[in-house]
């Protein structure tokens, strides 16, 4: 059998290898005089010659000048130019990799923060999905067993070939290092790209421990915070002579007595009759005054045009004197412990108004009757730990209520002025007329107790509070406020278990029944408002539960006792001090004994120091 001529590629390769694509540009035919062959002839020996080849066809294109006489034949003179084209190339997977990570350099342990920084695409395809990024706190630049997850984010799906994507998310430290991060002056922040495993890449290796400061890693130094304090400093009010329906101009100052920058707040406007209780039943939040950020021993000035109802509220009716009063930090920003009052005196954070007397428009009967009826707690709760709370809401009045502050606190004593850490704030659109409501509230508890608080206490109990600011015109006001049975608190447990729920239910109301005194001590009601008797309670329609997110609330810069190296929770037992004998009377010359006479000093009441 004859064998076969094994024919070279252009490259010099075998027969039934892939061969280059051979195009033939141009063929250029000169026409002159002599004997060649017609133009017709070349071209179609040039296509025979391609299709007798095993490689692709060839694409031809002719010019042709012509330059003759009638005397000679015209002579043919080509010019060919190929090209190659290569084959088409698959792209790359895509390659998800950190560029860029800042954040601030000093922080504290339970402190809230934002993280900037890039992530990068550096392979050749896009990434067709989201995926996630995770934040730890290291003891170096690299994540290991001994880092913390402090937070995560996700990257939208759609991130191109060399397109960055730039994050500013909120996160906060832990509430308590762990045994590698204590005691150590500094630690890192560090990234772990495609946490997930999400986005199949090219490369897999480099989604963390590059160990590179600023690129996916930044040390931060452990800087104990500053605690900031909020002082009324100063009040007034223009004019001092209003109408219901009209408006006020309100002037606070405040005073930052701490170290520490104070962050935006709001000052709390509040107006009582003059000579009552400005916390007592008969006062009512009439507006906010908004503060700016005030640095360490600096103070703030700011005004706010306060618009009054068209009538006052039923407490308020035909009252001509009042007492407006300045609460500092409403919001609990910088001192989140709710403690009794204070007043420094008229012109700092009280001062007068006048109005013009006037009825209320709704009778006290006519009017909403928030309440709760249930508060589900744990039975035990830790610091640092976040817990669910179960509260159920009815309005048993006969008017629908509006928007309103549903407040969760902690106290450790049964003393009806006990300070009370706010722990969380949910905010409800309203509540129809004979309806019920379900509240599931998480809070996360501070990792330090604040200052205002007993670290030794071994109980205490969750209190739920609606209206805390008395921005609605109720009913009765005594139905707001429910306290659990008493709670085990703990140190850190490392599972932050806890037992079973409890739940206290209030005690049914009956109708027509004279409302029991509030929970706190106040002063006694104007004897010219009379009490009218109470409505009886209408069906009630259960509402659909509300689930609100959790709201964290900052605490002051203090750390019960510093952390143990196995993370355990421990306990410290302190001696019980020692009676102090009291110390002896003052007397005067002659052996008489010296009384001074004793003058309450709060809004309205006559003291040695301001006027009335």
């Amino acid at each position: 059998m004859p064998s076969r001529d094994r024919r070279k590629s252009p490259r010099g390769g075998d027969r039934g290898k892939a061969h280059p694509r051979i195009e033939i540009l141009e063929v250029r035919t000169v026409l002159s005089g002599g004997s060649n062959p017609s133009a017709e002839q070349v071209v179609t020996t040039l296509a025979e010659a391609a299709s007798s080849t095993d490689a692709e066809p060839l694409a031809l294109a002719t010019t042709t000048t012509a330059s003759s006489t009638d005397a000679e034949p015209l002579a043919l003179s080509t010019t060919a130019t190929a090209t190659s084209t290569p084959a088409p190339e698959t792209a790359s997977p895509p390659d998800l990799i950190a560029a860029r990570l800042a954040g601030p350099s000093n922080l504290d342990w339970d402190q809230e923060f934002r993280l900037e920084g890039s992530i990068l695409n550096q392979g050749g395809s896009i990434a067709d999905s989201a995926f996630r990024v995770d934040v730890f706190a290291s003891p170096t630049t690299k994540t290991n067993r001994d880092s913390v997850p402090i937070g995560s984010f996700l990257v939208p799906a759609g991130l191109a070939p060399g397109q960055r994507y730039d994050f500013d998310v909120p996160l906060r430290t832990p509430g308590r290092p762990t045994a590698p991060l204590a005691g150590q002056p500094s630690y890192y922040l560090t990234l772990k790209v495609d946490a997930a495993n999400a986005i199949a890449e090219s490369n897999e290796t480099n989604n963390a421990n590059l160990g590179l400061q600023g690129v996916d890693a930044a040390m931060v130094t452990y800087t104990p915070r500053l605690p900031a304090k909020l002082v009324a400093a100063g009040l007034a009010v223009r004019p001092t002579q209003a109408d219901w329906g009209g408006s006020i101009e309100v002037t606070a100052t405040l005073r930052n007595d701490g170290p520490g920058k104070a962050p935006p707040t709001n000052a709390r406007i509040v107006l009582a009759p003059f000579g009552e209780d400005p916390q007592g039943p008969r006062s009512y939040t009439i507006g906010f005054v908004p503060m700016p950020e005030i640095q360490g021993y600096q103070t703030v000035t700011a005004s706010q045009t306060i618009d009054l109802p068209d009538h006052p509220p039923t407490a308020l009716a035909n009252v001509a004197k009042f007492a407006l009063v300045l609460i500092a930090d409403a919001d609990g920003l910088t001192d989140p412990v709710i403690k009794p009052a204070s007043y420094q005196g008229i012109g700092r954070d009280w001062t007068t108004l006048n109005l013009t007397p006037r009825p209320a428009a709704n009778q006290r009967d006519t009017l909403p009757d928030l309440a709760i009826t249930a508060l589900t707690t744990p039975a035990t709760i830790a610091w640092d730990q976040t817990i669910e709370v179960h509260a159920k809401l009815e309005n048993v009045g006969t008017r629908d209520a509006g928007p309103f502050r549903l407040r969760f606190g902690l106290v450790q004593s049964d003393a009806p002025n006990a300070p009370m850490l706010a722990l969380a704030d949910a905010f409800l659109p309203g509540l129809a007329a004979g309806h019920i409501q379900d509240v599931l509230q998480t809070i996360k508890l501070p990792a330090s107790i604040p200052a205002g608080m007993n670290p030794n206490a071994l109980s205490g109990r969750l209190v739920a509070r609606i209206d805390p600011d008395r921005a609605l015109d109720e009913t009765r006001t005594d139905n707001n406020r429910l306290t659990s049975p008493p709670i085990t608190l703990r140190v850190v447990q490392p599972d932050g278990s806890a037992s079973a729920p409890i739940t206290i239910t209030a005690p049914p109301i009956p109708p027509n029944s004279t409302p029991t005194p509030p929970a706190q001590p106040t002063l006694p009601r104007d004897s010219s408002q009379p009490q009218p008797a109470q409505p009886s309670q209408p069906a009630r329609r259960p509402s659909p539960p509300v689930v609100l997110p959790i709201r964290r609330r900052p605490t002051p810069p203090r750390r019960l006792h510093p952390p143990q190296a196995n993370n355990r929770p421990h306990l410290r037992i302190f001696p019980r001090p020692k009676r102090q004998a009291a110390p002896p009377t003052p007397l005067l010359a002659g052996g008489r004994m010296r009384i001074m006479p004793f003058r309450p000093n709060g809004p309205g009441r006559d003291t040695p120091n301001q006027p009335a």
